[in-house]
């Protein structure tokens, strides 16, 4: 239940992983999952909605929630095992810098120091 709202890159990319909220009257909460029910199967939308934008609202409440109580826990997008590895990263930031060419993939056998 770590996640910060303002401080954590949780948002998806289209907002450079931030969220800028609204100014308001209520209580602004510091943590992802007191946006979350306390069931744990839905967002607070209303709440949502009320602190965010309606574009940012709408890929908040866009994201899936599990349907088994767990932590918050950290997980790296760039590998199917969630771990971040350097070469997950050259991955990451090839796919950025160049598309879908996998011409990337031949440094895997290069010798030496690799650099973008």
């Amino acid at each position: 239940m770590s996640v910060s709202i303002c401080d954590d890159n949780w948002v998806d990319d289209a907002f450079n992983n931030k969220v800028v909220i609204n100014p308001c009257t209520c209580p602004i909460p510091e943590r992802v999952h007191e946006l979350i029910h306390i069931s744990g199967q839905e967002w607070k939308g209303e709440l949502i909605d009320l602190l965010f934008s309606p574009e940012q609202g709408n890929v908040i409440k866009a994201i899936p929630l599990s349907t088994v109580r767990a932590e918050d826990q950290w997980c790296w997008m760039g590998n199917a095992k969630g771990v971040y590895t350097v070469w997950s990263g050259y991955a990451v930031a090839w796919q950025k810098l160049f598309g879908g060419d996998e011409s990337w993939a031949v440094t895997k056998h290069l010798r030496g120091p690799l650099r973008f």
